[in-house]
């Protein structure tokens, strides 16, 4: 299958990315340009101050949030990537089966990748601890694209790819779930955590809705998932690029000065 081969040649460049995406210290002191600081102060019940005995919550208001390029960045990165794994996890178990493989290694297969999730929690949160979360991302994503490439070119169903698939995969989506809430107190800081996370994930579900659909159509259209494992992995490799460019905003950390 054409799809099958151009997934395969492709491969082995992702792999390389990985390698040098999630290697070396990334750069903590970029920044991107100021938002509207009126937004950043609106209306929020001040603060006590550190002379009164407290400590004032750093962070970017909704208003703030909304201003910043990060979010949207967020936003279009949540939305492609969710499009990708709705497409291959709500479609992989018929898409083994329509390629002859047993139901039951199938579900085998699935259940695998939920598996792997807990170790790409436990790990990429243990990253997080000393590297930049925007980056560790931008390396979940690579994996993804690896993972689903893998995927592809396990059309014949040979075991190694099929396992690599399942690792690669597995531990891809649960350090991006691990890392989702972490990277708006990074980017965003905590005064406006759950309203921010709120707005992205209702992208990243209305993503993954449309990414599950849309498999579904391309299916029915083309008779196979070539087309679509293809796109998966492009969405995926966009939403890595992509990762690297959110920056955070003035403002949603206290001044070293104050």
């Amino acid at each position: 299958m054409q799809w099958a081969k151009t997934i395969r040649w492709i491969s082995p460049l992702l792999m390389a990315a990985l390698w040098a995406g999630c290697d070396g210290q990334p750069d903590q002191g970029q920044s991107e340009p100021a938002v509207d600081m009126q937004a950043v102060s609106d209306t929020a019940p001040s603060q006590p101050s550190p002379e009164e005995g407290g400590q004032a919550d750093p962070g970017l208001s909704l208003q703030g949030a909304l201003a910043s390029s990060a979010f949207w960045i967020l936003a279009l990165t949540w939305f492609f990537t969710q499009m990708a794994f709705g497409a291959v996890y709500l479609h992989q178990v018929p898409l083994l089966t329509d390629q002859g493989l047993s139901v039951e290694l199938a579900a085998l297969t699935a259940g695998g990748v939920g598996g792997m999730g807990i170790l790409g929690r436990l790990g990429f949160g243990l990253l997080a601890e000393r590297k930049s979360t925007p980056r560790l991302y931008a390396c979940c994503y690579l994996m993804y694209a690896l993972g689903i490439a893998l995927l592809g070119v396990s059309a014949n169903f040979d075991t190694v790819p099929l396992l690599l698939y399942v690792v690669t995969f597995g531990i891809a989506v649960g350090g991006s779930w691990a890392l989702s809430p972490l990277i708006i107190g990074e980017i965003f800081g905590v005064r406006s955590m759950g309203q921010v996370f709120g707005l992205l994930g209702a992208v990243a579900t209305l993503g993954g809705a449309v990414g599950g659909t849309g498999a579904g159509a391309a299916f029915d259209h083309t008779g196979g998932y070539g087309l679509v494992l293809a796109v998966a992995v492009a969405l995926s490799a966009i939403g890595a690029i992509l990762m690297l460019f959110v920056r955070t905003p003035q403002g949603s950390r206290p001044s070293p000065t104050s």
